[in-house]
């Protein structure tokens, strides 16, 4: 059975991002107008990697256990995902404060999950958490591409 695609989804919100672009001069607009080009280009690459998904493939086994499992990659300001592996939950802390950023946010949100919900994360399979920090140049936004 097929499933509806999720889209990519960003903390600040399109709408937003089209006002600043809108409303603001200088840097403000072209850092918007530069972050909507580029969502706009991870959506049309994650429908055409929905679209070429084989319908017969099978969802990654459920993991018996409800441990964290985190990977931080650096895009190195590129805009190939996910990047570099630089952090794992084998790995010690970075010295990149967006590497840490993206390391805790991403326990903190497993946290929420098994806590409130109590779900083995995000999936309720043990899905494993991946980041990418520094991704591509004026992208100012955190989001979802669904992956």
């Amino acid at each position: 059975m097929k499933t509806i695609p999720h889209h990519v989804c960003g903390v600040i919100p399109p709408h937003i991002l089209d006002r600043v672009a809108e409303h603001s001069a200088g840097e403000a607009a072209d850092d918007a107008r530069s972050t909507l080009q580029q969502m706009r280009e991870l959506e049309r690459e994650r429908m055409r990697s929905f679209v070429a998904l084989d319908e017969t493939a099978t969802a990654e086994p459920a993991i018996s256990t409800s441990k964290k499992r985190r990977s931080v990659y650096d895009a190195q300001h590129q805009q190939h995902l996910p990047g570099k592996l630089v952090m794992s939950e084998h790995k010690p802390r970075s010295a990149d404060v967006e590497v840490d950023e993206a390391y805790d946010g991403s326990g903190a949100t497993f946290d929420f999950y098994a806590q409130i919900f109590a779900r083995n994360s995000i999936d309720d399979r043990g899905m494993r958490l991946d980041s990418t920090v520094h991704y591509s140049r004026r992208f100012d936004n955190a989001m979802w591409n669904g992956r």
